[in-house]
């Protein structure tokens, strides 16, 4: 998703193709940045709405714990990211504004252009997008690549997980009806169901959770 304008004369003598350019550069990145953003709301929210049935799985304590810490950790990454962002776009155009008004007896249109241009171009400077920064922008880029996996894989956990929970309960139901029955509560074949379901659920989310973790803490090193 991008956002872009259009625009009619004599706008276009201000706002050429290579300026629309510039700023279709700079949406994409921030509309990336929001992105990774929502994917880690979403997350948190997923977190918040779960912990009351995962108090029942208390063997995926440690892997939830552990989910929790590297999204507040990506979360802190990403909102530092956004105020210095922010920080610098407001920047550039508290300059641009002071230029254009403090002496208009010398703003003709040329100067406008040469302001306007100015001011894209030092935004794209300061928010590592005109190209002096590949290497760190590449980098920046790689952890945003990972929030998205994170969020996929976080998913993946807590559907797995709820999907035990409901199983359990639907067990716990069937043999209390047993058991009214006077049959036995559980067969050997359920327990071994369980144990199953258990034994895979826990060492996929352990997996997951160490190569996202470990690539964005590298990432975040290289900075």
């Amino acid at each position: 998703f991008s956002l872009d304008y259009v625009f009619t004369g004599p706008l276009t003598t201000i706002f050429t193709n290579d300026v629309r350019a510039k700023y279709l550069q700079l949406f994409s990145f921030l509309w990336r940045l929001k992105r990774v953003e929502r994917h880690l709301s979403s997350t948190w929210q997923r977190h918040v709405n779960s912990a009351s049935a995962l108090r029942q799985l208390p063997e995926l304590d440690l892997v939830v714990r552990k989910c929790h810490i590297l999204r507040n950790e990506m979360a802190h990454f990403v909102f530092n990211l956004q105020y210095y962002i922010m920080f610098e776009i407001e920047g550039a155009w508290t300059e641009l504004v002071e230029l254009l008004t403090s002496d208009r007896t010398h703003l003709d249109l040329d100067a406008i252009y040469g302001a306007h241009e100015a001011y894209i171009d030092r935004i794209l400077e300061r928010v590592l997008l005109d190209g002096s920064a590949e290497e760190l922008l590449s980098l920046i880029t790689q952890i945003f690549a990972l929030i998205s996996k994170f969020r996929t894989t976080q998913d993946v956990f807590y559907d797995s997980a709820m999907g035990e929970v409901a199983r359990r309960a639907a067990a716990e139901a069937r043999a209390y009806e047993r058991v009214l029955a006077g049959e036995w509560g559980t067969t050997d074949k359920e327990s071994d169901a369980s144990a199953s379901s258990y034994y895979q659920l826990t060492p996929q989310a352990r997996a997951q959770h160490v190569v996202v973790d470990r690539r964005f803490r590298i990432a975040e090193r290289e900075q």
